[in-house]
Parts: C-alpha cells; sequence; structure tokens
C-alpha cells in the first residue's frame, strides 16, 4: 500500500514538473462513486450484482490542445454476489445471498479529449494496476434450512477472511465518459461513469479463472491549480 501511494505521488511529480505551465491546466479533486459489480466465469452460473465502491484523490492535466492526462488513488471494492435456494426441493422458498468483495488500493492512469467549456464532456480510456487490502465472503451460517419454519426463518450471516485464496495483484482496463460543469473559475463538479474490464484473475487459483467486470457511477470535484 505504501508503495503504491509512493507511486502515486511520483505521477504527480513527474507530471507537474515536466509541462509548461503556461499551456495548460491542472486539476486535483475528490471522487466518489459506486456502482454494480460483477465477475465473468464459467464456474458460477449468473452470479448477481455486488455493491461497489469506487473512491479517492484524483488529478488532471488539460493541455492547450484539449487532450487530457490524469492519474487517480482510489479504493475500490469489487466482487459479486451468489444467490441460491436454501432449500433445493422447494424453488419456492427463501434464497439467500453471499456477497464476495475484493478491496483494492488502485492507481488508475487515463489519456483522453475534453470537449466544450464551462460545461465539458470528457472521453477518455485507461489502465488501472490495484493491490489487494482484503477480500471477504459472507454465507449464511444458520445451518440447513427447515421448511417448517418458511415463514419465521431468519438467516443468521457470518463473514470470513478469504484474502490468502485471492491474487496480490490486479490489472484491468477501462473507459470513461465525463460530464462537468464549472461551477466558478477555479472549481467544476462532474459526474462520469466508468466501465472497468479484468485482464488478470482475482483467485490465485488458475482452475477456477474469475475476471471482474465493474460499472461505476461517480461525482467529482475539481480544484483548478493554475489561474
Amino acid at each position: 500500500m505504501k508503495h503504491l501511494l509512493n507511486a502515486f505521488i511520483l505521477c504527480l511529480t513527474l507530471l507537474i514538473g515536466s509541462i509548461d505551465l503556461k499551456a495548460q491546466q491542472q486539476f486535483i479533486g475528490i471522487k466518489f462513486g459506486a456502482g454494480p459489480v460483477s465477475i465473468v466465469s464459467s464456474e458460477l452460473n449468473n452470479p448477481s450484482s455486488g455493491e461497489g465502491i469506487s473512491t479517492g484523490l484524483l488529478y488532471n492535466y488539460l493541455a492547450k490542445s484539449r487532450f487530457t492526462f490524469g492519474t487517480e488513488l482510489l479504493y475500490e471494492r469489487r466482487g459479486y454476489a451468489d444467490r441460491y435456494f436454501l432449500n433445493m426441493f422447494d424453488p419456492s422458498g427463501p434464497k439467500a445471498t453471499v456477497p464476495t468483495y475484493f478491496e483494492y488500493l488502485c492507481l488508475p492512469v487515463s489519456a483522453g479529449y475534453t470537449f466544450g467549456n464551462r460545461f465539458h464532456v470528457k472521453p477518455s480510456v485507461g489502465v488501472c494496476p490495484g493491490i489487494l487490502v482484503r477480500a471477504t465472503t459472507t454465507y449464511d451460517a444458520t445451518g440447513i434450512y427447515q421448511p417448517d419454519f418458511a415463514n419465521n426463518y431468519k438467516p443468521t450471516y457470518k463473514t470470513v477472511d478469504i484474502k490468502n485464496t485471492a491474487s496480490d495483484f490486479n490489472f484491468s482496463v477501462f473507459a470513461d465518459i465525463s460530464f462537468g460543469y464549472n461551477i466558478s473559475r477555479q472549481m467544476d463538479v462532474s459526474l462520469s461513469t466508468r466501465f472497468q474490464e479484468g485482464l488478470t484473475p482475482i483467485l490465485k487459483s488458475d482452475s477456477k479463472p474469475f475476471w471482474n467486470n465493474d460499472l461505476y457511477l461517480c461525482l467529482g470535484l475539481r480544484y483548478c491549480l493554475t489561474k
């Protein structure tokens, strides 16, 4: 985690120190996003979407040519939810939801183009390396479902750590489109949608290749460093 933070600071230093301040604009800011996350795998049949999170710090460089380059330091929660019948002989009975989440510290790098001025649209593409910080799965620990208790059945959920089964590193690619508005000369707000696809398996086991498949809707606030 410390190495990724150092890499983020190094990226900022190199970008800020190697470009002409008079020919561009630089922004720092924060963002928060959430959305459905899932996986691509032949092991699970139609896994349900989990509740993803993407939040952190951002830096953007807007060149005079309107090309945009950026990097971010993000906490992201990815994963999926598996739903199954508690009583396999009663498809009309209650279901249990088993959410599995993988939490990463990520350092996305992107390039795009900005259209417009006060109101602007920015499509971009990028890569997102991430280091795993936590992995958990939650299941119903109540025991065998009894049909006699269908009316008052209350599952007891238990969360366990599965970090030792997950890959320590993840590499994804993404496409993003952002809609922004300048609320002042120095600040703007934006609403963006990001689709992200994993290129490396989430789990260490090669026999069960899982790839992340994420969609985030993000709200961002930026401050312009250059006047």
